[in-house]
């Protein structure tokens, strides 16, 4: 429930913050790569048992696991419209999560995919610092052995592009399945 009301008082405020702004032309095609923290709502499907773990160890357990994971990497695409601030597209991405038993040996992987519709706000269009919201959601899978599927999204109330309008940097902060914190680059087509 904390989740939902977080979410919609993002998108509220974005939505009270680009109020009244005229359209400007965010015609054509981009693609952006992202690589991001990991630490998402995909990734707490596997972080659970490390979780417990830290948890027995408070308590006294004796432990012997190792975690370890790759940043999450997404390839997104997204169409300008003529005379509009809105983007939409879509977006894939990937992450692995290894948990090692240190006294075995065994390692379990575990493989973390998403694909979601993406759809972008640019409250401050010009120059070479364009800032902009996005919402993307879609459906993910994680396991190894079996998947676990689940309902994705990713909420970034605050997006920024530094650069040319051909190519810039991208970094992003909100909350979802690509982690807190991310950073990229967005080619234009």
């Amino acid at each position: 429930m904390k989740k939902l009301i977080l979410i919609l008082v993002c998108v509220l405020s974005s939505y009270h913050f680009a109020a009244g702004q005229e359209a400007h032309d965010m015609n054509g095609n981009s693609l952006s790569i992202i690589c991001s923290d990991g630490i998402g709502e995909g990734a707490s499907v596997v972080f659970a048992s490390a979780i417990a773990s830290v948890i027995a160890a408070i308590f006294g357990a004796e432990t012997h696991q190792e975690l370890g994971w790759t940043p999450f990497l997404s390839l997104g695409y997204d169409h300008g419209f003529d005379g509009s601030r809105w983007c939409a597209g879509a977006d894939a991405g990937f992450m692995h999560v290894g948990i090692t038993d240190t006294d075995t040996g065994d390692k379990n992987h575990y493989y973390i995919g998403v694909l979601a519709a993406a759809g972008k706000y640019f409250y401050k269009p010009d120059g070479n610092c364009r800032l902009y919201g996005g919402l993307n959601l879609g459906a993910g899978a994680a396991g190894n052995e079996t998947l676990d599927f689940f309902p994705a999204f990713q909420v970034n109330p605050i997006g920024m592009q530094l650069g040319s309008k051909r190519v810039s940097f991208v970094a992003e902060l909100g909350f979802g399945y690509r982690g807190i914190v991310q950073m990229g680059l967005n080619i234009k087509l």
